[in-house]
């Protein structure tokens, strides 16, 4: 195997960092559907018509298995691989959200 090939395997095996978008503020929206068992789903942003994708490696573990479609969250988004995906996702609680009405 010659050092090019090497050096091409090696770079492939590094995965690159996040980067933040919106200068790394967090934004908040609605979980439209999130199914544990595919370990994915999306979030619509509020204010905007949009939804961002969400892995599940992205969630806490703490709620891995009670995020549903409906709930609340705050998130950080960013790009990652060409892709725009969620990240740093967290739970607003209902005391949170009955304060900002």
């Amino acid at each position: 195997m010659t050092d090019k090939v090497k050096s091409q395997d090696t770079a492939s095996k590094e995965l690159p960092s996040p980067q933040v978008l919106n200068e790394g503020e967090f934004l908040e929206g609605t979980i439209e559907w999130f199914k544990k068992e595919k370990r994915y789903g999306f979030i619509k942003i509020d204010y905007r018509c949009q939804t961002v994708f969400l892995h599940i490696s992205d969630v806490p573990p703490e709620l891995h298995a009670t995020l549903t479609a409906g709930d609340r969250v705050r998130f950080k988004m960013v790009m990652y691989e060409g892709k725009t995906k969620a990240s740093e996702i967290s739970l607003i609680e209902d005391k949170e959200v009955q304060a900002a009405a």
